[in-house]
């Protein structure tokens, strides 16, 4: 009895040091919102300097699916999921953007595609343009209280 004792003891004691070792732990940082998110995606793909290397195709593609992404996460609307045509189409039925706002998804979504599917070669000036304008919309979306709005989210 002893022995069988001593091991339920070891057990017991095993068990109350993993229970106390996860308690310990630091609680997980809250999720990113979608904002942080995208700019994050972008920081990283200015990062990786595809304009100089004239890596057009790759460039708009991953420049236009952090924002596709990001409406997605931000206003849920299924961007990455549809064509351009298909996009605009659903963003006319809905208020969340205004005016300008609307006219840039038009044409920014417009110029991808003719990059990608026509085989345009823009200028790194352009591409740079392009970029500036995808992070100023992500800013100029972002929420006057970002913290309510990932509550919402949640």
């Amino acid at each position: 009895w002893f022995w069988a004792c001593m091991a339920g003891a070891a057990i017991i004691g095993a068990l109350a040091a993993i229970a106390l070792r996860r308690r310990s732990k630091a609680p997980e940082s809250a999720p990113k919102t979608p904002w942080e998110i995208a700019l994050a995606r972008l920081e990283a793909l200015k990062g990786r300097e595809l304009p100089a290397k004239r890596d057009f195709d790759r460039f708009y593609v991953d420049l236009s699916a952090i924002l596709r992404y990001y409406i997605e996460g931000r206003f849920a609307l299924h961007a990455p999921e549809r064509t351009t045509q298909e996009f605009l189409t659903e963003m006319a039925d809905v208020t969340l953007f205004d005016e300008r706002q609307e006219a840039f998804l038009a044409s920014f979504l417009k110029h991808c595609d003719y990059v990608k599917f026509a085989r345009f070669e823009p200028g790194t000036a352009e591409m740079a343009d392009r970029f500036e304008q995808v992070v100023r919309f992500v800013q100029d979306t972002v929420p006057a209280e970002p913290a309510a709005a990932a509550a919402e989210a949640a």
